[in-house]
Order: C-alpha cells, then sequence, then structure tokens
C-alpha cells in the first residue's frame, strides 16, 4: 500500500477539533509579493484529498533568512469563489489534534496561498527547524461556514512517512470471506503507523483490535492495543510508541515483533474473531512443502501436511484431512526416518481435531529441546503418523513421510 493510500485512508477516520484563533505574528503573501529571503533549505509534503473532495497538491516549509517558514500551498480541486481556511494541527492525521498554527485561507479559484510563519498562535516563536520536527498535520477545510468538513491532509514534520514499511495478511476467522490486512509504517519521529483494513465484512460492528505476544497458533496476552476497526469504513488507525504497559518499542522492534493480531467482533463479543494474522517476525513467507498423508489401515482418512516457513526461519505445520469424524481428536507426531523403517517420535504435533480435520503447530525445537529451523525439517530424515486417539496410539490412521524421504 503506497503513503498516499495510507493518508487517505487517515483521512476518513480522522478526528477535528475546531480551534479557530487567529494568528500570531504570521504575515500572508500577497499575489504580487515577492515575500521573504530565502536559504535554499526546504521540504515539500503531499496534501491528500479528504472526504471524496477530490483536492489534492502539495505544501512547500522553506526556510527564510531569519530562520522563520514561508509556507505555500499549490492544490487542484478548490472551489471556485470559494476560500478554504488552512491550519497546522497537533499530533498526526490518524491522532487528529487541535489547531496549533493558523495558516489564512488558500483561494479556492488559483489554488494558491503563501504566508510566513514565525510563532504559534499562543504567541511561541516557532522556526523552521522546528517545524521539521514538529508533532502535527496540516487540515484544509472547505469553507469557513463548513469548518468542519476536511477536504485535504498532510501528515508534517516527525509525522511524515519513512517510506519504510511492512504488510500482514490477516485471515478471515467467523467468516472465510472477510479477510483484510495490516500495514506498519515508519514515521520520521521513530513512531509506528499501524492501518488495519478489512474487506467483504458487512457486520456494521466496530471492531476492537489488538497485538498479542507470540504466534496465532500459540496463542499469548493482549501486548499493544490498536484503535478498533472503524464500523463504516473498515478501517483502524493507531499511531504506536509503546506497548500498553509503557514500554517504548520503535517501528523496528514492531517490524520484528513476536506476535500476532486479533481483530474481535465487538467489544460485547470479544471471544469471536472476525480476523486474525500473524505479525512481525512471525510473519509467514511464501516458501512452503506439501507431503502426502495417505490413509492407512483402511481408515478412509487422508490427506496433507504442509511445512510454511515464518520469516524468522521457524515454522507452521499445518494438517489437513479428509474423513475425520465429529467429537475425534487424533494425536499426531514427527518419527524418526522413512515410514517403511520406523522409528521414534522427534516432535508432537497438535492433535488433529475430528470435526475440522485441521491441526496447527508452530515449531522452533524437536521435543528434546534442540532447535530446528524451516530448513531443517525441510531435509529431516522423518515421517508423520496421525493417531485413532490417545487411547490406541498403535492404530495409525494415516501417515506419510517427509523431508528427505520424499521421492
Amino acid at each position: 500500500m503506497k503513503r498516499n493510500d495510507i493518508l487517505l485512508l487517515g483521512l476518513l477516520i480522522a478526528l477535528v477539533a475546531i480551534l479557530l484563533t487567529a494568528g500570531c505574528n504570521n504575515e500572508e503573501m500577497g499575489p504580487v509579493d515577492d515575500g521573504p529571503a530565502l536559504t535554499g533549505r526546504s521540504i515539500s509534503y503531499d496534501m491528500v484529498s479528504a472526504s471524496n473532495s477530490g483536492v489534492s497538491g502539495n505544501v512547500v516549509f522553506a526556510e527564510t533568512a531569519s530562520g522563520s517558514t514561508l509556507i505555500t500551498f499549490s492544490i487542484t480541486g478548490g472551489s471556485a469563489g470559494i476560500m478554504h481556511p488552512v491550519h497546522i494541527h497537533e499530533n498526526s492525521a490518524a491522532v487528529g489534534g487541535g489547531v496549533v498554527i493558523s495558516l489564512g485561507e488558500i483561494d479556492g479559484s488559483t489554488g494558491m496561498h503563501a504566508i510566513e510563519v514565525t510563532a504559534t498562535n499562543d504567541g511561541m516563536p516557532v522556526s523552521y527547524d522546528d517545524l521539521l520536527i514538529f508533532d502535527g498535520h496540516i487540515n484544509i477545510h472547505e469553507s469557513p461556514e463548513n469548518i468542519a468538513n476536511l477536504i485535504a491532509q498532510a501528515d508534517i514534520g516527525g509525522n511524515e512517512l519513512t517510506g519504510e514499511h511492512e504488510d500482514f495478511d490477516l485471515f478471515g476467522i467467523i467468516n472465510s470471506e472477510v479477510k483484510g490486512e495490516a500495514n506498519i509504517f515508519e514515521r520520521k519521529s521513530g513512531k509506528t503507523l499501524v492501518v488495519i483494513n478489512l474487506e467483504n465484512d458487512i457486520s456494521g460492528d466496530a471492531h476492537p483490535a489488538h497485538i498479542h505476544a507470540n504466534t496465532a497458533v500459540e496463542g499469548g496476552p493482549i501486548v499493544i492495543s490498536l484503535n478498533p476497526v472503524d464500523a463504516i469504513t473498515k478501517i483502524s488507525l493507531t499511531d504506536i510508541t509503546a506497548r500498553d504497559d509503557d514500554t517504548p518499542i520503535s517501528y523496528n522492534e514492531m517490524k520484528d515483533f513476536d506476535g500476532y493480531i486479533n481483530v474481535h467482533l465487538s467489544s460485547g463479543a470479544l471471544g469471536t474473531l472476525v480476523v486474525q494474522g500473524d505479525f512481525g517476525q512471525n510473519k509467514l513467507t511464501s516458501e512452503e512443502e506439501i507431503y502426502d498423508l495417505n490413509e492407512n489401515s483402511g481408515s478412509g482418512i487422508s490427506g496433507n501436511v504442509t511445512f510454511t516457513k515464518r520469516r524468522n526461519n521457524e515454522t507452521l505445520i499445518t494438517i489437513l484431512l479428509d474423513g475425520t469424524v465429529q467429537d475425534d481428536m487424533h494425536p499426531a507426531h514427527i518419527h524418526a526416518n522413512s515410514t517403511t523403517e520406523g522409528g521414534s517420535i522427534l516432535l508432537d504435533l497438535s492433535d488433529v481435531n475430528g470435526e475440522t480435520g485441521l491441526s496447527k503447530t508452530q515449531v522452533a525445537s524437536l521435543n528434546d529441546g534442540s532447535p530446528v529451523t524451516y530448513d531443517d525439517l525441510v531435509q529431516l530424515n522423518g515421517h508423520i503418523n496421525v493417531h485413532l486417539s490417545k487411547e490406541n496410539l498403535a492404530s495409525i490412521i494415516a501417515r506419510g513421510n517427509i523431508g528427505i524421504n520424499v521421492q
């Protein structure tokens, strides 16, 4: 997802604090005013359309010889004859915040506007260097009469996105048609913008969301609470600087976090998951090996097992069988050697659920505690046995060779 796309998503649910105080010592430039002398230092930010307004463009911050900032807007899609108020607000667009600096009004007919900024609305001096790291965003409003309606926005200063990002798939739980994606983006300040976007969700509910410890297969406690997925836009945006226990966490730490994301049906139904997906170092790669599990002893049960590599080189092992029966639970193990030779158990796998025919196991080590990577497992001298029950381990219902034993 591109930077502009994410800002566009953010505009849909950003909170707008309406605080219209007159600018202090900030001088608007007239159309024939050459403006102050400039040092040559400048930075440009994209103004992204909000509320389906069709307004977009850019804003340039240029340092003046006195250390103040000449802010110049150039937008398209404005309304002829309409003046569009514009302000610098606190925080990122995702978080929203009050007005800090009023920047006058953009003429919708020309889309052009320039103003020299030397101070905040409360009279505090503000330099070009201050604005380069400022925790803020710019809002352009429809008109003085419709100030609550945003037509364009841009994150500025420390909230500018660096271009570094990671994406994580979210899979439907109660409804396989619902899916989504979680994205993390690095801000210049070191904050992390977390964006969740759902597809095919027609529930009409807002969905609480959290980052949990460990993989989704293992489960774990909530570590970072996210803003709920909005009932209308199906989007959640959260700026993260710390875990819920106030331990600071950087973008790089988020990228490599040992966790997973849960999105719940509602605040009253947290036990029901809409989507779920592994996060950070647990992200599943496209690298996998699939092995057949063949019927044994006339059981009528067969299927396959998939070894999927995680980004950290650990493994998700997924068994999927056809012909199992509801209420049955079938123990499964990786054994040494081939099915012909037989061998001792190397690794216990999660039981296969008879109702779904499914078993999922997170693997980082063997039963004896020795580490085992994905690369190790796909070269293992071993086989898998799925048993009838805990009480009848001698009865094998499905089995298959894995690793080097597969021809």
